[in-house]
């Protein structure tokens, strides 16, 4: 069974090792600086999302957000040996869910663009927006 946890401090070997699952790794000289600038990213996050098998990480999303009118997913990443669109659009729900009167953005991967579109984002200039709603 897959859990969901919200926690930032998460370890950066886990971190690293999904990043090598789905090749953000590549030409990475020093696998542990690697591993703790990764690490420090989600640790400065607005919101952070992760899942887990038993004591392994299989997922991880971040997000930044001003809590009033606009976020923005970064760092989706779900290793590839598990339900990848199962695991990311309950990563991205949970996040948006967070502030769900705000209209939310995303930097997407190619592997990505379904899932966000299932959520109701829609592709404007290489952003993905959902349909929430932003007073300024």
């Amino acid at each position: 069974m897959i859990a969901y946890k919200t926690d930032k401090n998460l370890p950066a070997d886990q971190l690293y090792d999904l990043y090598e699952s789905i090749d953000w790794t590549e030409g990475v000289q020093d696998k542990e600086s690697h591993a703790l600038l990764i690490q420090k990213v989600y640790e400065n996050s607005d919101i952070v999302f992760s899942a887990w098998e038993d004591k392994k990480m299989i997922g991880v999303v971040r997000a930044i957000t001003d809590k009033f009118a606009h976020g923005i997913v970064y760092g989706l990443a779900v290793n590839p040996d598990f339900n990848t669109d199962e695991i990311a659009k309950e990563l991205i729900t949970k996040t948006i869910a967070e502030y769900p009167e705000i209209q939310w953005s995303a930097n997407v991967e190619e592997w990505e663009d379904g899932i966000f579109r299932d959520l109701g984002f829609d592709d404007s200039k290489n952003k993905f927006l959902n349909k929430g709603n932003c007073p300024i």
